[in-house]
């Protein structure tokens, strides 16, 4: 092992091999007797699933029979072992869960893998100590074993619906292309390279298969782990560059019925369409979702170069920075807050979240009577517009009335074309001074409320 891995533990490993096992020792242990048409296990539940199991048989030499409740969480578990259930009933397997939650708090752990991973790799090491009356490793080695034998480095290509560009551009993390004609060919060499026995039947199925992502526009990044974290960390990079994309497309967002979007986060898609790939050749690819026909936003290089002055580069930088502070994490939230506001249709619900967007960050937690207009008008506007005067104020108050008329009566007052681009001008120019804040060492919300002079004691 690696010692970065026990330089970066806030946990104490002897107490979570302690625990573990214990949960040894609350295994049921039961012998598999038939039952009647009338039997019952125990008295069903209030909010309890149909009973389902889910079988788990990969990689394994037993099945392992999950039930779940109605959120699809695992509840408990047993496996058949020499005509006998084992397993941890739910008041047990709530303690395995309690310790994967342990175990996640290590650096290590949390950046490779996922809570799922832990929870099946902590059960299966339970059954294979009974199994054997013995442990070849304690449980925290196993799974520092177990996530080196399964993490690696993934590469992720998620179709993007309802977007055209002229040609290929990075924001953030991620880049937006479209694939060579012989990338899938290419890729199938690596899979042959790395394998053997494969047929030219499956040869030809896995390019028939992979065919429909050529010629379409997708966004790529990558992410080392077990698959399911890489594809989760993968998702919220992606979700960040789209939306930091769409937050210079304000005028286009009034006049198309939805920006684009990647397919998971499109409400008109059943299944998210994907493929991945690693650097042994392990190959995912998802595909299935409804086809889109509305019509594409269009992104010139032009428009991208002046999107680029305008603040996206410096939005693309942030994002790679990744720091770890709470600003950098708000910032985060911002950035998917504008873009999802510029696709939502009804434009007096944006501006009420475009309202939000400011006062989550510029109203002290301390403070209970709601001061937004007055700390946007007296403390922030002075420090992002040179030219603040009455008109700008004037158009302020007006979306501050038409927003309360529809978030308290719901009154939809007529919203002018030139008051929300200006207050979504304000918002982009807002963010941009918070990331700029961010790079200067600020860190916290109090900071940023600090730099623009308001009091963040308890107002009395």
């Amino acid at each position: 092992m690696e010692i970065i891995y026990f330089l970066n533990l806030i946990m104490d490993i002897n107490e979570i091999n302690k625990t573990a096992y214990n949960l040894i020792n609350l295994l049921f242990i039961k012998d598999l007797e038939k039952k009647n048409g009338n039997s019952v296990d125990r008295k069903k539940f209030i909010g309890d699933s149909e009973c389902i199991g889910k079988i788990d048989v990969r990689k394994t030499v037993y099945f392992t029979i999950y039930e779940t409740d109605i959120l699809n969480n695992n509840i408990s578990a047993n496996v058949i072992l020499d005509n006998k259930k084992v397993g941890l009933d739910r008041k047990n397997y709530q303690l395995l869960k309690n310790l994967v939650e342990e175990l996640l708090n290590d650096n290590f752990i949390y950046e490779n893998c996922d809570f799922e991973f832990i929870e099946k790799k902590v059960f299966g090491w339970i059954i294979e100590v009974y199994s054997k009356s013995k442990a070849d490793f304690d449980l925290y080695n196993y799974l520092l074993l177990n996530i080196e034998k399964e993490k690696n480095d993934h590469i992720f290509y998620f179709k993007v619906n309802n977007l055209a560009i002229e040609d290929n551009f990075v924001v953030g993390n991620c880049e937006f292309k479209s694939l060579e004609e012989n990338f899938f060919e290419e890729r199938l060499i690596e899979i042959n390279h790395n394998s053997i026995n494969i047929s030219e039947k499956d040869d030809e199925a896995f390019l028939m298969y992979n065919k429909s992502f050529l010629n379409k526009l997708l966004i790529t990044t990558s992410f080392s782990g077990v698959h399911n974290k890489a594809l989760s960390q993968a998702k919220k990079q992606v979700e960040l560059s789209i939306n930091a994309l769409k937050i210079f497309l304000s005028l286009e967002s009034l006049n198309k019925k939805n920006l684009f979007n990647v397919d998971f986060n499109d409400m008109n898609n059943d299944v998210t369409e994907y493929f991945s790939y690693t650097n042994n050749s392990d190959f995912h690819t998802i595909i299935g979702s409804k086809k889109s026909s509305a019509v594409p936003v269009e992104i010139s290089s032009n428009s991208f170069n002046e999107f680029k002055k305008e603040g996206l580069e410096n939005i693309s930088e942030f994002l790679k920075n990744n720091k770890k502070n709470e600003l950098y994490f708000e910032i985060e939230s911002l950035i998917n807050d504008y873009g999802n506001i510029n696709s939502t249709q009804n434009l007096h619900i944006r501006l009420v979240w475009l309202v939000s967007f400011f006062e989550r960050v510029i109203i002290p937690k301390s403070n209970t009577k709601g001061k937004g207009l007055i700390y946007l008008k007296n403390n922030i506007l002075p420090k992002l517009i040179n030219n603040f005067d009455a008109e700008i104020a004037g158009k302020v108050n007006t979306i501050y009335k038409i927003r309360d008329k529809y978030l308290h009566n719901r009154i939809e007052l007529p919203i002018g074309v030139d008051s929300i681009l200006m207050f979504k001008e304000i918002a982009k120019l807002f963010l941009l001074k918070l990331i700029f804040l961010n790079n200067s060492n600020c860190q916290t919300l109090e900071d940023v409320q600090r730099f623009f002079d308001i009091s963040t004691s308890k107002n009395l």
